[in-house]
């Protein structure tokens, strides 16, 4: 059976994500200066932490700040990190041993109750969507916004254009 990762519903695929929230390193925006390989990005890492910061807060991320992977700086996740349980304390000490870096994920699941969002209760089926509304998919961190300021969703349609405002940003669709 082929799990299904897109589909037309309220949330879209977001619904069905794991709740990973990665994000790529400033080295990757640059593979053609580094590597010799396809194209640099036409924007930097620098350029894009501002939005990257939005999403968090908009998506609940938890997670623990710091990681040197990253370059120094930024906001913290608005979330603290989800503990680690015998599983991940047991693969931690085997990166210590061999002396790799490791961090706490960053995930789009809530360590406590977050706007929308409940507390993980860890059932473990985030991609098959979360029945308890803990996790960052739209259904839950956006639409309900979006309701509250005035948008009308409407379901079993297709939406060929965006319209938009004087003001350059989207007022309806078609």
């Amino acid at each position: 059976v082929q799990p299904i990762y897109m589909y037309a519903g309220v949330g879209g695929s977001t619904v069905f994500f794991a709740g990973v929230w990665s994000r790529a390193l400033p080295s990757d925006f640059r593979v053609r200066t580094l590597d010799g390989v396809a194209e640099d990005w036409p924007i930097t890492y620098e350029e894009l932490l501002p939005y990257y910061e939005a999403n968090d807060i908009d998506f609940g991320v938890s997670g623990m700040a710091g990681n040197p992977a990253y370059p120094a700086g930024g906001a913290a996740p608005p979330l603290p990190a989800h503990p680690l349980h015998a599983t991940g304390r047991q693969m931690a000490e085997g990166l210590n041993t061999l002396g790799w870096h490791w961090w706490p994920g960053y995930s789009a699941i809530p360590s406590r109750p977050y706007r929308n969002q409940q507390q993980c209760v860890r059932y473990g089926i985030c991609r098959m969507g979360c029945q308890e509304g803990a996790k960052g998919s739209t259904d839950v961190t956006h639409f309900p916004v979006a309701l509250k300021r005035g948008a009308t969703l409407v379901t079993g349609a297709r939406v060929a254009q965006i319209t938009l405002g004087e003001n350059g940003l989207a007022n309806g669709a078609v």
